[in-house]
């Protein structure tokens, strides 16, 4: 990827009070991130223009959807398929969202007129893993990488740690949720809640223009978004690497 030449992150931005509090927590919510017509640019992306796809699990196996080609199934087969996720959920490991692949779409060639791409060139220039590096301490992360996701009511994401199977091919130092939401109510769900012992121990509130950031592992989940939650939760979500 090539760098960019424009910053997009906010001015306001105390890299050294961001880094002590990070470092001292391994988790935090960083307010304003972006400029503000970043932001409102990435969200008319996500609200407008982004060809959404469902992802869930079935089986052992990450399934991601186009919704056009749900949209094609009949009621009773788009019921089944709701019914066959929430059955999974019930004994084992279960996601439903809507996600955009980001990194494989920039690398396909696909879709070049969405904001989406630049944003994975600036999420990979000196001017995010340099910031990333020093707030973190880690100095090993080499690469961002993201998709955009939705969530609408009835999608959720269980109790998982972020944790790579191989540090070789998949070296997860820090996650991050880009905040894209507006005017989210906590009752609606949705909520990122990190877990420890099997009790809640912390919950970040979707919001708008903030970066939810936490070092890996950490068992985390975003909860059930209510059937009264009248408005997608809008992210940018991944993880920075060293591999």
């Amino acid at each position: 990827m090539t760098d960019i030449v424009e910053n997009w992150m906010s001015d306001d931005l105390d890299a050294d009070a961001i880094g002590q509090a990070l470092q001292q927590k391994t988790r935090m919510v960083i307010p304003n991130f972006l400029r503000s017509d970043v932001a409102d640019q990435l969200y008319d992306c996500l609200d407008r223009e982004v060809p959404w796809e469902a992802a869930y699990r079935q089986g052992e196996t990450d399934k991601s959807v186009p919704l056009a080609e749900l949209g094609r199934l009949s009621p009773r087969e788009q019921q089944q398929l709701v019914n066959g996720i929430v059955a999974q959920a019930q004994g084992e490991y279960q996601f439903f969202y809507n996600r955009y692949p980001i990194v494989e779409a920039y690398i396909a060639g696909k879709n070049p007129h969405l904001i989406l791409n630049r944003f994975i060139e600036f999420w990979n220039s000196a001017y995010i893993l340099d910031f990333i590096r020093k707030i973190t301490g880690d100095t090993s992360i080499r690469k961002g990488e993201g998709q955009a996701t939705a969530y609408l009511p009835g999608h959720f994401l269980m109790y998982h740690s972020d944790q790579g199977k191989d540090t070789r091919t998949d070296d997860r130092r820090y996650a991050f949720v880009l905040n894209l939401t507006k005017d989210w109510q906590s009752h609606w769900g949705g909520l990122l809640q990190f877990v420890e012992a099997g009790r809640v121990t912390e919950t970040f509130v979707p919001g708008y223009n903030n970066l939810s950031i936490f070092k890996v592992p950490q068992g985390h989940q975003v909860s059930y978004v209510t059937p009264f939650a009248t408005r997608p939760r809008y992210g940018i979500t991944g993880w920075f690497r060293a591999d």
